[in-house]
């Protein structure tokens, strides 16, 4: 979107951005075929000077299901068990290294970017931490 539709429509914060996809997320898994029982994303909205927008991310289930058709293959029905480890072992490694590119990132001066702050948010409630 372009900073005056998003203006226009009151789409110019991170809460924003996540009620819109709060209040989507069923269609937007059916539209990528993601059970919605199953469905994790996260949110990192980014307030650019000409188009504010958001990234979301459901990598961790993509990948299970996929190591729990794969790794059986190779390692036999027992593989099945070996499935989500997998997957969040290469879900942490893909995601840690797209943070420090966002962090280095962010830590540079840009004329372009008016603001920029980064809201990543799980889509369930999780443990809280002191």
């Amino acid at each position: 979107m372009h900073r005056e539709d998003t203006e226009r429509l009151g789409y110019n914060n991170a809460e924003a951005w996540r009620e819109l996809v709060r209040r989507n997320v069923t269609e937007l898994a059916e539209a990528q075929k993601i059970d919605i029982s199953s469905l994790q994303w996260y949110g990192a909205f980014h307030n650019t000077t000409h188009h504010p927008h958001m990234h979301l991310s459901v990598l961790r289930d993509v990948l299970l299901i996929v190591f729990s058709l794969v790794i059986p293959i190779f390692t036999g029905v027992t593989g099945i068990f070996w499935a989500a480890p997998a997957a969040d072992v290469i879900a942490i490694i893909i995601t840690s290294t797209v943070m420090v590119r966002l962090w280095k990132e962010l830590k540079v001066p840009d004329e372009n970017v008016q603001e920029s702050r980064t809201a990543l948010k799980a889509s369930r409630p999780g443990p809280t931490f002191p």
